[in-house]
């Protein structure tokens, strides 16, 4: 079920980061890779709250200054490898529409942040004892 959450928020932040994204490049003459970026971050921020307060039921449900640092490490990974996504199809690929490159990029980085957010981040004190 947990996954079924994620994806759920994932979708709303999706919503949230390419629209962000889109509205910066094409209104406002951002660059694509930098109009990126910033959808990105306004997106995780939402995630972020979201996973922890109602994603991962199985831990605390509040808003923990150690599972938000891990989750912020989890982000830069995440947010370089979507940039570099972004980045590289933009150059190889010139004619491909944005909307397919920005799909691509967050498609990537969903894989890597649900990874790292359900082994690492948001592990319950149950997992974490029993790796002692």
């Amino acid at each position: 079920m947990e996954y079924v959450r994620f994806l759920i928020v994932a979708i709303l932040g999706l919503g949230l980061d390419i629209g962000a994204s889109w509205i910066l490049a094409h209104s406002f003459g951002v660059i694509l890779w930098q109009a990126a970026g910033i959808g990105f971050v306004f997106a995780a921020v939402f995630n972020y709250m979201l996973h922890e307060l109602w994603t991962f039921r199985d831990g605390a449900r509040e808003l923990s200054a150690v599972r938000s640092v891990r989750y912020l490490a989890v982000l830069v990974m995440t947010f370089f490898t979507r940039l570099a996504v972004v980045a590289g199809l933009d150059v190889i690929f010139p004619a491909l529409p944005a909307i397919i490159v920005l799909l691509f990029g967050a498609g990537v980085s969903f894989l890597v942040s649900f990874a790292a957010s359900k082994r690492w981040v948001f592990r319950t004190i149950k997992a974490w004892e029993s790796q002692r």
